[in-house]
């Protein structure tokens, strides 16, 4: 993003309290993207706000977890209340159940799929279809960026949930 500035867009980034969120929500503001931080543990959340804001950027946070399907589209509508229109969203949220194939509780694997690949299919769903309502969509200013693993395309051992997921993201991602 170095030079391309996204100055008046607003950009959602989910899995924001932590690793790769942290550092996707930095670079977005730093090109002037408003940014709509999203995750469970909002207390992080609000550390990355300050970090943000006192280099000039803009930035608020909103709690979401991204397993709760239904509780996608009013973050969403919450995000575009309090920043604008959505413009890009960077669907980054994600678990890891660790472990033999053997040992993986039917939980573990259930909220793996529900973080990893269900939340991402209907965050991106729901994103699209308000970049698709505001016009944004039809002007070619949106982006739906899905963040897989090189683990979604090679076995890697002690994560075979993680591994199918993000199969699964990447099968989603591609364009038909």
């Amino acid at each position: 993003m170095q030079g391309q500035s996204l100055k008046g867009q607003v950009a959602v980034v989910t899995g924001a309290s932590s690793g790769l969120g942290v550092r996707f929500a930095h670079l977005l503001a730093d090109a002037g993207a408003s940014v709509a931080l999203m995750a469970r543990r909002t207390d992080r959340l609000d550390a990355v706000v300050a970090e943000i804001s006192a280099k000039g950027g803009t930035a608020k946070a909103f709690s979401l977890d991204i397993a709760d399907a239904h509780a996608i589209a009013p973050a969403l509508d919450a995000a575009q209340a309090a920043l604008g229109p959505i413009s890009i969203l960077v669907n980054n949220a994600g678990v890891a159940a660790e472990g033999r194939a053997l040992d993986i509780s039917i939980e573990d694997y259930d909220a793996g799929f529900a973080v990893n690949a269900r939340g991402v299919f209907f965050a991106a769903r729901e994103a699209a279809r308000r970049m698709i309502d505001s016009g944004l969509a039809d002007k070619g200013l949106c982006r739906i960026v899905n963040i897989a693993s090189i683990a979604g395309s090679v076995v890697l051992p002690g994560v075979p949930v993680y591994c199918a997921t993000k199969a699964a993201v990447i099968s989603m991602t591609k364009r038909s």
